[in-house]
């Protein structure tokens, strides 16, 4: 899945039932902790897992695989 957040957007909380392979290609994403990820970042999220809201103040591009 190919994701495009507008500057100033905002990513529900969610859960994810199966494993969730995310590659920044564009800008930078914030998560509820305040950890940034940047473009060529690439973060994993085991199955079962849930976070908060995502937020990015520049707007990015990520591409999520799903497992």
């Amino acid at each position: 899945v190919l994701v495009r957040m507008q500057p100033g957007a905002i990513y529900p909380p969610h859960e994810h039932p199966r494993a969730e392979q995310c590659y920044v290609l564009e800008g930078s994403v914030t998560d509820s902790a305040g950890v940034t990820a940047y473009a060529g970042d690439f973060v994993c999220m085991p199955a079962g897992s849930t976070h908060e809201a995502i937020r990015t103040e520049t707007g990015c591009v990520f591409l999520l695989a799903y497992t």
